[in-house]
């Protein structure tokens, strides 16, 4: 996310198990219930995904119209839809751009992994500015009142700017994608990306870097591990509004990220 607040909690959980006797719909809806049919309390994200896609009531959300958009659950705003149409409609053009290019960059490993993240195009948020985000956390969403089904799942809310946005982040959905494959595929505590993070960190040369509008700033890969994954995963893939801008620059100015990229998105074009 390159603006906004993700939070992520992470902790323990203690489970203490007591047998105390047959509960009404555990075990006998599980006996019941054929082989290969889901659990209408866990249907699971690729369930979930498939519903979402066909706009199936199972998974229908208040004031959103589900649909598919290159083979990605998407939910849109039915507020959106009302208050700013031609710039919905653009949205969704651009998104289908931007998903098209994922699955043209990206290695179908990833794709494979990545295409049942289901994407939301909400309203602005009161005290939040035009965004993009990755939602990890659950217990966050809900502290500030969003929906709990956000939870692993891509977030805009620039729909008004988006067209703008795209144009001054030319693959802002593989940067959000990013971010759920290093959720969901390496985990955030992935060792080998939060070294190399440091490795940046502490030699300074991400500090003062040329940016997509002319002026040398800090790069915001240096936000945490998390947005040095995401940004550096842009250049890897596409462009980024950061220097490095492509891979050939990221080649030059942190090649053993490229490396590490090239292994941990399982690209067989990198040796």
């Amino acid at each position: 996310m390159k603006t906004g607040f993700v939070g992520l909690l992470s902790g323990v959980v203690l489970v203490w198990t007591f047998w105390i006797g047959p509960v009404a719909g555990a075990r006998g809806e599980e006996e019941s219930r054929k082989p290969g049919e889901v659990s209408p309390a866990n249907p699971g994200p690729k369930r979930v995904a498939q519903w979402i896609r066909s706009n199936d009531p199972r998974a229908a959300v208040p004031g959103y119209v589900s649909r598919a958009v290159e083979g990605w659950p998407v939910r849109v705003s039915e507020a959106l839809m009302h208050s700013h149409p031609e710039a919905t409609d653009r949205a969704i053009e651009l998104l289908a751009e931007q998903l098209q290019t994922v699955k043209r960059v990206l290695p179908e490993s990833a794709v494979a992994k990545l295409i049942d993240v289901p994407i939301w195009f909400s309203p602005k948020y009161d005290g939040f500015g035009h965004s993009g985000e990755y939602h990890p956390g659950a217990d966050w969403l809900q502290k500030q009142g969003r929906h709990p089904k956000l939870h692993r799942c891509v977030e805009f809310t620039n729909i008004p700017i988006f067209e703008r946005e795209v144009e001054r982040m030319p693959v802002l959905v593989i940067h959000e994608l990013a971010h759920a494959y290093h959720h969901q595929v390496l985990g955030f505590d992935n060792s080998e990306v939060r070294t190399l993070y440091e490795v940046a960190k502490n030699n300074g040369s991400y500090d003062a870097v040329l940016r997509g509008n002319g002026k040398t700033e800090k790069a915001y890969a240096m936000s945490n591990d998390r947005e040095y994954f995401a940004e550096t995963s842009e250049a890897y893939f596409g462009r980024n509004d950061f220097y490095p801008f492509d891979r050939a620059e990221l080649e030059a100015h942190d090649p053993r990220m490229v490396k590490l990229l090239g292994k941990l998105w399982q690209d067989r074009s990198e040796p």
